[in-house]
C-alpha cells in the first residue's frame, strides 16, 4: 500500500510545491492525509504497534507546517516542512524494522522519492 497511495502523493506534494501550485499542492496534502488514514485503518497493528499512532506521531506535525505554508504560499517553510514529513517517514520505517526503505525529498531529475543507494542511519 505504500507503494501504491504513498509514494505518489508523496512525490506530487513536493512537485506541485516546486511548481508554486499552491491549489494542487493543498489537493495532494489532503489525497496524501487521507492515504495514510486509510493504510492505518487496512493495518491496525505492525509488530505490536498501533500503526495509526505511528502515522500520527510523525505526521501531524508535518501535515499543520504544510498546510499553513501551503495557504501562505511560503516556500521556504514548504520545504521545511516537506523535509520533516519525509524524516517522518524514515523514522516510522525505522522504527517497525524496515530501515532498509529510505525516502528522501525528490530531486527535480528523479520521479522517485526513494533512495536505493543508502541505508537509514
Amino acid at each position: 500500500m505504500m507503494i501504491a497511495t504513498i509514494q505518489p502523493r508523496h512525490v506530487r506534494l513536493w512537485q506541485a510545491g516546486q511548481n508554486r501550485n499552491w491549489e494542487f499542492a493543498a489537493y495532494e496534502l489532503g489525497t496524501l492525509r487521507g492515504a495514510f488514514k486509510r493504510l492505518g485503518e487496512a493495518h491496525p497493528l505492525d509488530h505490536d504497534t498501533s500503526f495509526q499512532e505511528m502515522i500520527a506521531s510523525v505526521t501531524e506535525q508535518p501535515f499543520k507546517a504544510l498546510d499553513n505554508a501551503i495557504k501562505s504560499k511560503d516556500e521556504i517553510g514548504f520545504s521545511k516542512a516537506y523535509t520533516d514529513l519525509t524524516d517522518g517517514c524514515n523514522s516510522c520505517h525505522q522504527g517497525l524494522n524496515r530501515g532498509v526503505v529510505v525516502i528522501r525529498v525528490p530531486t527535480r531529475t528523479s520521479l522517485s522519492d526513494q533512495d536505493f543507494t543508502s541505508v537509514a542511519r
